[in-house]
């Protein structure tokens, strides 16, 4: 089955973010987005979900930025109890506090009524070996279709390992580019990725938005991306 989805990540993390991916979704090619729950935009972002009618609304489960949901962790986060930037490099962590956080996350998105039909993940946290079998479980359990995680591995041991963790998994698409970003995200490379797809079921992440003092070290790029977004060049080829 060939299918585009357009998916713009971080939504709920700011006001700037949120109306960027408004407008993506209004006046430009998004059809897709993804919900960090664990933001002080939580309540404002189901109103904009809701009285805009959007589509596809996946959870972003953020374990790397910010506070997590639930106050009880140790090992997950620093001696602030904020999330651990490079938390899938750590060696003593205690899975049970990542899968309360990744529960928790869900059921709450779950809980507003909103549809919720896709799951990822805040820098691609699901797709380390680390954590990726964890995801995968609560992918299926919660029948939320899991971002692809692409094999980057070429040791034969670490393929097979691979292939072992993910066999089980459940895809929201057959492909994924994250290629669309920082300095690659101009208007040839998104057509040059929708061309080299062309026929595929394949998610192209991207992070529009207007800029805002939260929106971390992405701040000027999610407005050129916007844009990019937005254009008619891009209206205009996606149509076709």
């Amino acid at each position: 089955m060939s299918r585009i989805i357009i998916n713009a990540d971080d939504l709920g993390w700011s006001r700037g973010i949120n109306q960027g991916i408004l407008k993506a979704y209004l006046h430009g090619v998004v059809n897709s987005s993804s919900w960090i729950v664990t933001t002080p935009y939580f309540d404002e972002t189901i109103q904009l979900i809701q009285v805009n009618q959007l589509a596809n609304i996946g959870i972003h489960i953020n374990l790397t930025e910010g506070k997590p949901l639930l106050k009880n962790h140790n090992t997950i986060v620093d001696e602030k109890g904020s999330f651990i930037r490079n938390l899938h490099t750590l060696e003593h962590i205690d899975m049970k506090e990542v899968r309360d956080e990744i529960e928790a996350q869900i059921e709450k998105a779950l809980a507003t009524g909103i549809l919720i039909n896709h799951m990822d993940t805040h820098h691609h946290i699901h797709a380390t070996s680390k954590f990726r079998k964890v995801f995968i479980s609560f992918s299926n359990r919660y029948q939320l279709p899991l971002r692809k995680i692409n094999n980057t591995v070429i040791n034969p041991l670490k393929v097979l390992k691979f292939y072992l963790d993910t066999k089980q998994a459940k895809y929201y698409t057959s492909h994924f580019s994250a290629d669309f970003f920082a300095s690659e995200a101009t208007s040839q490379n998104l057509i040059q990725i929708l061309q080299k797809n062309k026929g595929r079921n394949i998610e192209i992440m991207c992070h529009p938005g207007f800029t805002d003092e939260e929106n971390g070290d992405y701040n000027l790029e999610r407005e050129k991306e916007l844009a990019i977004l937005t254009s008619p060049e891009m209206l205009t080829f996606i149509s076709k």
